[in-house]
């Protein structure tokens, strides 16, 4: 699937100012080079590795769950997130955005809704993300952008014990 490909059938086009489709090693690139900070801080959290760029944009390239990619009127990549699944009908989803891309987060927010849709349509039943819950701002989204719910806390669960938040999405 090329860049410009839609990454799921039947939902082109949704929004005129982004387009969106699988992510190549260039748009991954340029977006874990120019990550958040937070993003940067919680992948460290999680993982206990350094932000190596070469290394996660190879991990990124490997998975073999949906990804994708926003991009924007000129074409430069601002976000890559995906699905990673974990037990049938069970997904994790992931997400990577670089500095200033929440300037666009109404497009993001709005294309993020419908993936989770599509996902469900076909046949997911669990969508869920984990952050850690210093990151106020991501949660937040999470809970009112995503409709997701907090399910859960797991205490200590970062490299430096940091709580991480359970967030997940039922099919209805």
């Amino acid at each position: 699937m090329e860049r410009n490909e839609s990454l799921f059938t039947g939902h082109e086009g949704l929004i005129l100012s982004i387009s969106i489709g699988r992510p190549n090693l260039m748009d991954t690139l340029r977006v874990t080079c120019s990550a958040e900070e937070d993003e940067r801080e919680q992948y460290i959290a999680m993982t206990g590795e350094d932000w190596d760029v070469d290394e996660i944009v190879t991990t990124i390239h490997r998975k073999t769950g949906p990804k994708f990619v926003f991009l924007f009127d000129d074409e430069e990549p601002v976000a890559i997130g995906g699905f990673d699944l974990l037990a049938p009908g069970v997904w994790q989803t992931w997400f990577i955005a670089k500095e200033g891309a929440w300037k666009h987060g109404k497009g993001i927010t709005e294309h993020c809704r419908e993936l989770i849709d599509v996902m469900f349509n076909e046949g997911a039943r669990r969508i869920q993300i984990l952050a850690l819950t210093s990151r106020q701002q991501a949660c937040k989204w999470y809970e009112k952008g995503l409709r997701m719910k907090q399910e859960s806390v797991a205490r200590n669960y970062g490299t430096s014990s940091e709580d991480v938040a359970c967030y997940v999405r039922f099919r209805e």
